[in-house]
């Protein structure tokens, strides 16, 4: 049923929390502050990269994890969700102003591209601005997807 009248909207993110969200890290990586981070397939965490169409989008770090003498599970990653600036990719994967609203994908914990380069890169999120203030970087709406 449609509103009949104004009302405070739920909202879920910084007045909570509810945007920080953790994982158990895969084996024998690290995680660099501001790095992308996906969950593989079995749940772990670990930088996005490219060429794994089965990733899930998770969040970004916000501080460093080395787990790359540990095993899967033996250290937790904290990750942020939220609209963060990452760097476009070039030629015939350029994200510009009219794709804002699309869905992007990783090429790696630091960049995003336009294409799935045939449904073998993951989702990163959605674009909601491009150089924005001149910088030059593609800012995306970054969530567990």
């Amino acid at each position: 049923m449609p509103l009949a009248a104004p009302r405070n909207l739920p909202r879920l993110g910084e007045t909570n929390q509810l945007d920080v969200f953790r994982a158990p890290i895969a084996a024998n990586v690290r995680i660099f502050a501001g790095a992308a981070v996906v969950l593989d397939n079995t749940g772990a965490a670990r930088p996005a990269r490219p060429a794994v169409a089965t990733d899930r989008s998770f969040g970004v770090a916000e501080r460093e994890y080395n787990n790359t003498a540990g095993a899967a599970g033996a250290l937790t990653v904290e990750v942020r969700a939220g609209v963060f600036g990452f760097r476009n990719a070039s030629a015939g994967d350029l994200i510009a102003q009219a794709n804002v609203g699309a869905t992007v994908f990783w090429l790696d914990d630091d960049q995003v591209a336009l294409t799935s380069a045939t449904n073998t890169r993951s989702p990163a999120g959605v674009v909601v601005a491009i150089n924005e203030g001149g910088d030059g970087l593609v800012y995306v709406r970054v969530s567990l997807t």
